[in-house]
């Protein structure tokens, strides 16, 4: 699973206001479908007849993992940023899930987050928990393991991660692309407000070169603090109206609430948070 590797220290100072030139722009087509078929022909991404909930053409991988050459695809105008891909001139901010797969360096489960969209031939096998884990008290019968992991929803990172009855992936983010917003996010109260979809974090996203971190000048950031949170789940409020999220609005802190032990202790404890 992901080593989760989090910068603690202070950000520099925000310098930009949130912008709504982030909302995703293009013909409604590029993305969705009613059918599923055009001319004939599937419409889904990877060409396969399934049908993907809120009439889209794929689910997250499907979207944003292509494994393509590039790592930001055109397709009809709309910029689609990949986290999978062999692209030779890097990465973009969010990581390549293709050091997993092995279309781009030496494949290892240990490159990043075995997301069960990558398909059983990924799946972590040596760690089935979390590790740093959660309290298993708070959480039974919620805890994120190999078998369930993926990009967003419950036992997600992206969109929102509600205890019950929660949408699990692309629907966890719905309404998150047409209202996104970049620049400064100081607000965080919902996915299309919140630092890359991930409730609760604050931070800046590039408004020039998107999502890219181009140089030391021009790049994405992170919110952070210089301490930790240090209240057990219990005490504190991870749980709001809007899922679980991190009540210091840093990404530490949004680690924290899946890898306790990592994040919010000054000292390990067993069952983390």
């Amino acid at each position: 699973m992901k080593r989760c590797c989090v910068r603690t220290a202070l950000v520099i100072p925000l310098l930009a206001t949130g912008s709504a030139g982030a909302k995703i722009t293009g013909e409604c087509d590029n993305c969705h479908t009613m059918h599923n078929s055009q001319q004939g022909a599937s419409m889904q991404f990877n060409n396969s007849a399934a049908v993907e909930r809120n009439l889209l053409r794929g689910d997250c991988l499907g979207c944003h993992g292509q494994a393509t050459a590039q790592k930001i695809v055109n397709i009809n105008g709309s910029l689609v940023p990949q986290v999978m891909h062999s692209d030779p001139s890097g990465d973009l901010a969010a990581g390549n899930f293709g050091y997993i797969t092995g279309i781009k360096g030496t494949a290892s489960n240990s490159h990043g987050h075995n997301v069960i969209a990558l398909g059983a031939a990924f799946k972590e096998t040596l760690i089935t928990n979390l590790p740093g884990g959660i309290r298993q008290s708070f959480h039974d019968g919620y805890i994120v393991n190999a078998s369930n992991l993926t990009c967003a929803g419950l036992n997600g990172c992206h969109g929102y991660r509600y205890a019950s009855g929660t949408p699990t992936d692309v629907v966890a983010l719905k309404g998150a692309h047409h209202n996104n917003v970049d620049g400064q996010l100081t607000v965080a109260d919902t996915a299309a407000n919140s630092y890359r979809f991930l409730v609760g974090v604050r931070g800046y996203e590039n408004q020039t070169d998107k999502w890219q971190n181009a140089s030391a000048t021009n790049h994405n950031e992170y919110y952070g603090a210089t301490t930790p949170m240090t209240l057990g789940c219990g005490a504190t409020s991870c749980h709001g109206s809007n899922g679980v999220s991190p009540p210091n609005h840093t990404i530490s802190g949004f680690c924290g609430t899946c890898h306790g032990n990592f994040h919010t202790l000054s000292a390990g404890a067993s069952d983390g948070i």
